[in-house]
This record gives structure tokens, C-alpha cells and sequence, in this order.
């Protein structure tokens, strides 16, 4: 079954009809390209949250990345991240990740909070976003978050939201200010649903000449 991560899951949902169905055949064939383009970002933001790194050090080690777009993807990004959090020092503490299956089994969608942070005396589980091939509205950001408040609420967890952070424009989207976002969230999921069984039959017609077999590997970026 293919597993969005959740900036992939929004990027998805922020496509048009055509570049949606052509990252769902992206991930419904076989593929050898284990590159993940966020990865470094997602690794130095832990550092810096979790304290094991100071900003500085953060900071420096940009220098290695090898890919000058990644490189300077991941500077930008730490750069915006660094003076959001001048803005907000509030306390920061770790959030477990969730996993949502959609209604019929075609896909799954991880989201893994990057940091739980205390903001204006909320406490609430953050996802960075830096994605500038896609723009997000709140309308995409609400219906997706929304997937996962059953599964933080049954936890028991002391949180009081989750939310996006932009690093593109520096915006936090907590949840709870959209009421109509859980309904969203599930027409949404049933569109993407949708979208793959228009893909799968249109794969499954090429297969017939050897040309294109469906994945059974989920990748999560």
C-alpha cells in the first residue's frame, strides 16, 4: 500500500488533476530513486529542537550537503525556522508520530511532527512544510491535519493542537480554527482514493504489454 509522508500527502493534494495522477502512477510503479530531497532538513531541524545541536553548529554543517538546491533549500528553511522561533521561545517537547489508512486501503498518510512546541499557552504538535513546488491554502492544510486529531485524542496526550508551519512564508496553521476541516478531510481522502483507481486501471491496461507493473514498495517522501 503506498505511504504518503504528510508534506508529500500535501503536496499531493495541492495538485491539479493531471500532476496528481501523475505522482500517484510515480508511486504505484516500481522505482529505484530513494532520493528524498527533505531529508537534510528534517535531520537538522531534530538537532536543533531536540537541543543536541545549537544553531550554530546547525548552521554549519549546511556546508555538506552535497546538492547546491538542497543546500541552500535546507539554509533558507533553518533560516526562517531559526527567526520563527525568536518569535515563539515557547517549550518544546517531543510529538509520536500517526499513521492514517484510508476508508477503502489504498494509501496511508504519516505525519510525523517535527517538534511539539507550547505557543501562546497551547501545546501542539508542528510539521514543517517547505515545499516550493506546491502552494498551500488553508483549505489543504485543515483537511489533511484533520486525519490524525482521532488518533491524538485516543492517545490521551496532553496536546491541544496540531499544526503546519510554513517555512515559505513563516505561517502557522493550527487545526482548531477550521470547524468544517474534518469533513474536508474525508472527501478529500475519498478524491485521492478515486484518483488511484483511475491510475490503477490505466496501468493495468499498459501492463498488458509488459511496459508498466504497479509497486509494491510505499515510499514516504
Amino acid at each position: 500500500m503506498p505511504t504518503f509522508g504528510f508534506s508529500a500527502y500535501l503536496k499531493l493534494l495541492a495538485s491539479n488533476d493531471r500532476p496528481q495522477r501523475s505522482i500517484i502512477r510515480t508511486r504505484l510503479l516500481p522505482s529505484t530513486d530513494g532520493y528524498d530531497f527533505h531529508r537534510s532538513l528534517r535531520l537538522r531541524i531534530q538537532e536543533l529542537m531536540s537541543g543536541s545541536h545549537t544553531a550554530a553548529e546547525v548552521m554549519r554543517s549546511i556546508d555538506s550537503i552535497i546538492k547546491a538546491p538542497e543546500r541552500e533549500s535546507v539554509r533558507e528553511g533553518l533560516g526562517r525556522l531559526l527567526l520563527w522561533r525568536e518569535q515563539n521561545p515557547g517549550e518544546m517537547f517531543h510529538v509520536s508520530p500517526a499513521m492514517y489508512e484510508s476508508p477503502n486501503d489504498i494509501f496511508k498518510v504519516n505525519f510525523t511532527p517535527n517538534f511539539g512546541v507550547r505557543v501562546a499557552g497551547r501545546d501542539m504538535a508542528v510539521h514543517v512544510w517547505n515545499t516550493k513546488t506546491a502552494d498551500l491554502s488553508p483549505r489543504i492544510v485543515y483537511s489533511a491535519l484533520s486525519l490524525f486529531t482521532h488518533h491524538y485524542r485516543a492517545m490521551g496526550l496532553p496536546l491541544n493542537d496540531i499544526a503546519v508551519l510554513s517555512l515559505r512564508n513563516s505561517e502557522l496553521y493550527p487545526l482548531d480554527i477550521n470547524a468544517e476541516s474534518s469533513f474536508l478531510g474525508r472527501a478529500m481522502a475519498a478524491r485521492i482514493e478515486a484518483q488511484f483507481a483511475r491510475v490503477t486501471e490505466e496501468l493495468e491496461r499498459t501492463s498488458e504489454d509488459g511496459n508498466a507493473h504497479p509497486s509494491s514498495h510505499p515510499r514516504m517522501f
